[in-house]
């Protein structure tokens, strides 16, 4: 089975409140256009619990993607998910 590359981008931005989701879609569309998913800023050591996901940090991971998917939770339970496509 392929595994799916992970990262967040709270640890280079901070918490933005409202703009998180859009921000995070900026994100998504670049990853696409650029092939490229940036590092998860400030992860050095990795929770045993997490060990089966395959998480970028470190450096940038070349992966050329067809589809992106980004993930917000917010206050009092209010959660979304949006998934993008490359175009075309």
């Amino acid at each position: 089975p392929r595994k799916v590359p992970v990262n967040s981008i709270k640890g280079a931005i901070g918490h933005t409140l409202g703009a998180a989701g859009a921000f995070e879609a900026i994100l998504c569309l670049q990853v696409l256009a650029e092939g490229f998913v940036p590092p998860t800023a400030g992860l050095a050591t990795v929770d045993p619990a997490c060990a089966g996901l395959d998480l970028v940090y470190g450096e940038p991971r070349r992966h050329p993607a067809e589809t992106a998917v980004s993930t917000s939770s917010g206050f009092a339970g209010v959660n979304a998910a949006l998934v993008l496509g490359r175009a075309g």
